[in-house]
């Protein structure tokens, strides 16, 4: 049989009441119903709470604690307490959680053995993952869901715990490491200066071992033309604190007179970039002659264009330079300019541009050649070239014959209907001499024996002949040409020889014997010809000029 023992000892001096407690093997019904008489709380048992609680206090504690201390003897037996309108439910844990209780938006503020249903709205991490990290530290009894609408966490479980969970999720919830900085530059180009960082900044050891970088060194470098800064994003800060260190000391102001810069392009052709530079600088039109892509020599597999002839030598009437178009020494015929304070300067034998300008006009120089020197599309055309005959043929007729009188003596009447020439597989009375001399085609007949005519003998009296055909002449296919050429470029093909044409000639007269007759002569091409000029739009569409 089990008792309880319950010691109280009011100290009344102080701001708060004490009391001592000691419960030795007390059942749960009467610890409730003591806790209740010294705190004042209402408390409803369920049936299914049964058992015993030991509760000993050396010394005497606060009123204020009597409370708590019941929550966590009930808790070590499996039980929870859920508060609702002044009223106290003992209940067992794993019915906790559907009973209603204390809801907390953001930081719990109770401590202790509380149950209380929490909404944390996460505002960098997903809430999805964040379950699976919380999941092992709620009690199993409780529960975790996560609310991607508002990226949320609902978690119900004990206030105590409940504070170490905002902890975990307050050293979690941090804004992503590797947010991009910008580096301005004042000085050097952004364009330049990105490839020379990203040769020092990787790693050789890796790139040799054929290893993949560690993402903790790996520090992306990229270029915006258009305000001249770099922009940096790395997950180590410490690292991306050197590289931005190291472009901060290599934007220095340029020694003076050394403000000539050679830019290699990798796609476009510098003759045609310095002409719309040109343009560009001196506010006038381009002088370049378009492309007629007819005058190169023909070639059976891709497309070939041309410029157009050189243009006329212009002064530059803002800086009195040389004139455009002007050869020079070493240069292949390149074109040069000076205007706008930047003197340009095209070499063809190595495809690039030399440039003597001050750095900011450079820089701006720059930022436009970078957008010209990009790959252009290719279109690459597949070509059937068919000469195809108008002629067709169609055919549905019946042919009917009546030979069967012939046998008979007095007079007898026959009758025929036939469909094409004797020998052409389409007559009735071929038929049937010989069925196999029927053409192709579907044909259908009834034979009703033979008959004796006199003449040809023998033969099947076929009284009836169907036939249904359609035939269409053979084409011709004359040449599948292919052809690859970049957008608006023009390429053609042709397909044949160039041939003689007698044009006029002179004969030797009879009154001048001595002149020497003479025939001229034109060549021309003669065959087949196959003209595209293409033409990409921004949505990938491609219009095709054809000329055949």
């Amino acid at each position: 049989m089990l008792g309880f023992a319950v010691c109280f000892a009011q100290i009344p001096t102080g701001a708060d009441d004490t009391v001592t407690l000691n419960f030795v093997n007390a059942d749960i019904d009467a610890v409730v119903k003591a806790v209740a008489e010294i705190t004042g709380r209402n408390f409803v048992i369920d049936p299914r709470v049964k058992g015993t609680i030991n509760i000993v206090s050396a010394r005497a504690v606060p009123k204020s604690l009597v409370y708590p201390t019941l929550l966590s003897a009930l808790r070590l037996q499996g039980f929870a307490a859920i508060e609702s309108d002044g009223v106290v439910k003992i209940i067992p844990e794993a019915d906790a959680k559907a009973q209603g209780g204390t809801v907390a938006v953001g930081p719990v503020r109770a401590g202790g053995d509380r149950l209380i249903t929490q909404v944390t709205i996460l505002k960098f991490e997903s809430a999805q993952q964040m379950v699976a990290v919380l999941r092992p530290l709620i009690t199993p009894n409780n529960t975790i869901a996560a609310y991607p609408g508002s990226n949320a966490l609902v978690i119900t479980d004990y206030a105590e715990n409940l504070k170490r969970i905002d902890r975990i999720i307050a050293s979690l919830d941090q804004p992503p490491v590797g947010e991009p900085v910008l580096v301005p530059l004042k000085y050097a180009s952004a364009i330049d200066l990105v490839p020379l960082v990203n040769r020092l900044v990787a790693d050789p050891g890796a790139a040799a071992s054929g290893a993949p970088a560690d993402s903790q060194q790996r520090v992306l470098v990229m270029a915006d033309p258009r305000s001249n800064t770099i922009v940096l994003r790395a997950d180590n800060p410490g690292r991306l604190a050197r590289v931005r260190q190291l472009i901060e000391q290599l934007d220095s102001p340029g020694r003076a007179g050394g403000n000539i810069f050679i830019i290699y392009l990798k796609n476009a052709e510098a003759a045609r970039v310095a002409q719309t530079l040109r343009a560009l600088l001196t506010g006038g039109g381009d002088t370049s002659q378009p492309s007629t892509g007819l005058s190169s020599s023909p070639t059976p597999t891709g497309g070939t264009s041309s410029t157009g002839p050189s243009p006329t030598p212009i002064r530059d009437t803002l800086s009195g330079a040389a004139p455009f178009g002007s050869t020079q020494g070493g240069g292949g015929g390149a074109a040069a300019f000076s205007a706008g304070g930047a003197s340009i300067q095209a070499d063809t034998a190595n495809n690039a541009l030399i440039i003597a300008a001050p750095e900011p006009v450079y820089n701006n120089l720059r930022a436009i050649i970078e957008k010209l020197d990009i790959r252009r599309a290719q279109v690459f055309v597949e070509a059937l070239i068919v000469e195809i005959s108008a002629d067709k043929q169609a055919q549905f007729g019946i042919q009917w014959q009546a030979l069967t009188g012939l046998n008979h003596s007095g007079v007898q009447g026959i009758g025929s209907q036939n469909f094409g020439v004797r020998g052409s597989g389409n007559n009735i009375i071929d038929a049937s001499a010989n069925l196999g001399s029927v053409g192709t085609g579907l044909n259908l007949g009834i034979i009703n024996g033979t008959v004796n005519i006199p003449g040809l003998g023998v033969i099947t009296n076929l009284a009836f002949l169907a036939r249904a055909l359609e035939t269409d002449a053979n084409a011709n296919i004359l040449s599948t040409p292919t052809l690859l050429t970049l957008d608006n470029e023009e390429a053609r093909i042709i397909v044949g020889q160039n041939v003689p044409f007698i044009t006029g000639q002179y004969t030797t007269p009879a009154a001048n014997p001595t002149v020497s007759p003479f025939q001229t002569i034109e060549r021309k091409d003669v065959g087949l010809t196959l003209r595209v000029k293409p033409q990409i739009t921004e949505g990938g569409s491609v219009r095709l000029s054809i000329y055949q």
